[in-house]
Parts: structure tokens; sequence; C-alpha cells
């Protein structure tokens, strides 16, 4: 099952919280076209949309159809937390007026302009959608699926000039960030821009100002200019009054991303640069895991541009933990990125960087022209700490910049320490012969079951990798659940293969349901 719902050990607090619901706490009931003013069953008193004041501790469940902009800012109470989740014929809270014809799909939107559809100014939030599809398929379909997800952030109108989903305004205004807030099961459509106009350029997700313990988990983000915008706590202006968060414990897993726009006009003074993630200024505590990350333009998948100034430092970043992702490329219209996976640039990082297990896919000029580099370009004044890249899988994709272990400098770019080894280059010959690791594998073979259909679990296992349980203990598992080192191998890329059974067959990945 490629899109297992298993949620692994996380490093957020955020998670933890649910335990501070109440037994106590209130139910309410939403519903499209409802016009009950209590919100206390599914009946005559159902509400037609989530009451612009919501309570702590109490749960509010969100039947199909659509629904208005949201700006919560309700008061914190503790660290009392506020629950939305989609209506499921499984729970659903109280039987009065129920119809099983309200599990379905919530569409929230803005009607006129809006700075943001989900707007967050206050703390403790989970915004559950509960499910996305479930059926033993890949990323690539299933993942990918809007109509599969409990909750939907539609922007399609491009009435949502900002940002899709935001919180934290940073340097523009109060409140500068915020914190312990859960997304997930949510697709969040993009205004599809295709041109320069200031109007389409939306971030699928932005949190600024070092808003920090937030998690988005299986969410689906696309068409729009980054799906991820997120800034920490570095104050690039000396000053200035603004009071910011740590910027710290905030993970990214299990989404799909694809199809975001980059400015095409160089000479255009707002020109703005796609990338999957758009995230710098001090993000510390950072994990990018699990996800699917697909026709991605522009200057790199993680950018780590500042967002204030040039020559400002962007920091102090780190540790960050990028492992388990997928990046590949369908759509040879829509691609290229200039810098690679991993772009740090006027960065300084006070953690280690871990690029571990990664797996890179048909990323190149058979299948798109103009692509330049696959893997990590720092420029300018960048200082780093520790770097470790291993256990990383390329297959039909262009060349990648190779820093071989040992390198302390690059250019203007300085290292602590940097660990390039046990990758494998699979038909990509051109960075194979750059890398002087020991223990990398080169091959002309397919590793894949079926890369045409974007299946990319292995057929056979790779060359060992490097045991990286004491660099990342969470690297255990791949996104499906399968624990890394099974039949004595720690394989490459973000899949491990399934362990055999007698008959030879790899076993069957069931499905497993998230709990709620």
């Amino acid at each position: 099952m490629w899109g297992t719902a298993r949620i692994v050990r996380t490093l957020l607090s955020s998670i933890l919280i649910l335990s501070s619901l109440s037994g106590h706490a209130a139910k309410h009931y939403i519903r499209a076209g409802a016009t009950g003013e209590t919100c206390a069953d599914w009946g005559r008193n159902a509400c037609g949309d989530l009451p612009a004041n919501l309570v702590r501790g109490d749960t509010y469940y969100v039947a199909a159809g659509t629904y208005a902009k949201h700006l919560f800012k309700d008061p914190d109470s503790g660290s009392t937390l506020i629950r939305v989740q989609a209506a499921t014929i499984a729970d659903h809270g109280t039987e009065t007026g129920w119809n099983n014809a309200y599990q379905g799909q919530a569409i929230f939107h803005c009607l006129t302009q809006c700075g943001a559809i989900w707007e967050f100014d206050a703390d403790y939030y989970l915004i559950d959608g509960v499910y996305r599809s479930t059926r033993a398929s890949n990323p690539h379909t299933d993942w990918m699926n809007e109509a599969s997800y409990g909750f939907k952030v539609d922007n399609t109108n491009a009435h949502a000039a900002g940002a899709d989903i935001s919180g934290g305004a940073g340097y523009k205004g109060s409140p500068n960030f915020v914190h312990d807030i859960t997304i997930r099961y949510v697709d969040v459509s993009g205004a599809h821009p295709t041109e320069d106009t200031g109007q389409t350029y939306d971030s699928g997700i932005d949190f600024e100002g070092g808003s920090y313990n937030l998690m988005f988990d299986h969410l689906y983000v696309h068409d729009d200019y980054v799906p991820f915008f997120l800034k920490g706590n570095h104050n690039h202006q000396n000053g200035g009054g603004w009071t910011f968060g740590s910027g710290s414990n905030i993970t990214i897993q299990y989404v799909a991303a694809n199809h975001n726009f980059t400015s095409p006009n160089p000479r255009r003074s707002d020109r703005h640069h796609g990338a999957f993630c758009s995230c710098s200024e001090g993000l510390t505590n950072f994990t990018v895991r699990y996800n699917w990350i697909e026709n991605i333009v522009g200057t790199s998948v993680l950018d780590l541009a500042s967002g204030a100034g040039v020559n400002s430092g962007n920091g102090s970043n780190g540790p960050w933990f990028v492992y388990g992702n997928v990046w590949t490329q369908s759509d040879s219209t829509h691609c290229a990125v200039g810098q690679g996976f991993f772009a740090p640039f006027d960065t300084t990082f006070g953690g280690d960087v871990y690029v571990l297990n990664n797996t890179i896919a048909n990323v190149g000029a058979s299948n798109c022209p103009g692509q330049i580099d696959t893997s990590f370009t720092p420029t300018l004044t960048t200082k780093l700490r520790g770097v470790y890249w291993e256990n990383n899988l390329y297959y039909r994709s262009d060349h990648a910049n190779v820093i071989n272990s040992g390198r302390t400098t690059y250019g203007n770019v300085t290292f602590t320490n940097m660990v390039w080894d046990y990758n494998s280059w699979f038909s990509t010959p051109t960075s194979a012969k750059d890398d002087r690791g020991p223990h990398r594998q080169i091959s002309s073979s397919k590793p894949f079951v079926a890369d045409k259909a974007f299946n990319f679990y292995l057929l056979k296992h790779t060359a060992a990798g490097a045991n990286t349980h004491s660099l990342v203990p969470d690297n255990d598992v791949d996104m499906n659940g399968n624990v890394r080192g099974t039949e004595g191998v720690f394989d490459r890329g973000a899949f491990q293969k399934a362990p055999t059974t007698s008959t030879g067959k790899p076993q069957s990945r069931g499905v497993q349901q998230k709990s709620h």
C-alpha cells in the first residue's frame, strides 16, 4: 500500500496535545444549507457554517458541502485544543438528524477577495479531513485524487491572493507567529497560475514569523506558485519591534505536491521563484519526509533563499531531516529547476543537514528539457555544519552536483563536515563518475517494478546502504511502513524492498487505517 496512513514517531508536540481534549467537551455540527443557531445536532439545529467564534476544547464536525473562508482567532486557553474534522459514517457524534449522505468532501473557499481561505491568528488547532483514498495504488494516482480528501481548500477562483492557508504574519503584522497547529487530510487547490499576474501568486501553505510546532500531514498541495512558504525567526531588519517564535518543530509528511508556478519573466521586479518549499530564516528541527513531489519548476525542490534580503545570513537553520521522499516528473512542459533538490544560498546553519534515502527518478533532459542539477547546490556565502548525503537513489536523472566526503569549502561555501557516500546511480552515468564515495553503486539496470507507471517499488535490493539509525533514528521505515534493513539490507532510495514469503513473492502490504 503506497498511501499508508501510518503516523510514525514525530518531533511535534502538537500531536500529543490531543490528550488535552476534555471528556466534557461539547460537539457541534456544521451542515451546508442548515439554518440552525445552536449547532447542537444534525437536524434543525445544525449550523450552516463554522461559527465565527469557536470554543476551546470542543469538536466541530463538518458535513459534505461548500463553506466560506474562516479566520481561526479564538483566544488561547492554556494548551486546550479546538478540533475541526470531517464527519464520517464511522465518527459523526450524535445520531440525531444524521444521514449517511453527509459524509463527503467539505469545500472551503473565498466568495470575494481575501488574504487566505484558512487563516490562523491563534494557536492549538487540529484541522482534520480524516481520510483520503486508501486504494492500494501509488501516490501518482492515489494521493493526487482531489475528490478523495475529506476537506478541500479551493482557490481556483484566485480570490485568495496571498495564500490558500496561512498563519503568522512575520514582518507583515500581528500576530507575527502562531504555534501548535496540525492540518491533515486536505486537498489544497491553488489559483492555477499560468502567467505573470500578481493576483495568482498564491502560496499553498504560508506560515511565517518563526511559527512553530506545526504538522502538515497527508495533504495534496498543487497548482500554486509554491506549495509551502515557511519562514523562521531570523530578524534581518535588526529590530523594528517584531516578536518572533522559535521556528522549530515543523514537519511536512505524506504530502503530494504537483504543478507549481515560477515567473518566466526575469525583468519583472516582483518575479517569484517557484519551489516545493521556500523555507529559510531560522527553521530548526525541520523534517521533510515521505512526500511525493512531482512537476516542480523554479529554483529547487527545497529553496533556502532569504525572504528579507541578500547577504543577510539567513540563519540560524538546522538541524534539518530530509528523508524517504520521491522527486519525479511526468509533464515535460511543466518542469525544470535550476539548483536541484536542495539549494541553500546566502544561508547559515547552526545544525546539521541529513538528506537520506530519497528517490530522484526521471528528472532529466529526456523528460524535462532545461534541467540543470538534481542534487545539492549551495551558493553565495552559505555556512553549513555537517551535511550527510547518503542512501539516495538516482534513476535516469540529470547531472548531480557531487560534493564528496571530506570537503570543507566549495567556492564561498563552508562546511564543518561533508559525508557523501552510499548513493546509487541507475542510468545516470554523468554524476556517477563524479562520485568518489567508496560505497557508491553504478548500474545501467532498471531498479523499479514499473517506472513508467510511477511505481518506484524496488525489483530487488539495492547495494547495501548505510544504516543511518544513529544519524536519524526515525529513518527506520519507508513511507509504507516497511522496516529498513529487512533481509539484511538497508536499501537505498525512498522504498525498502518488502520482505518475501517462502514462495519468493513480496509480502502483502495491507491498508493500515488511521486511528482517531
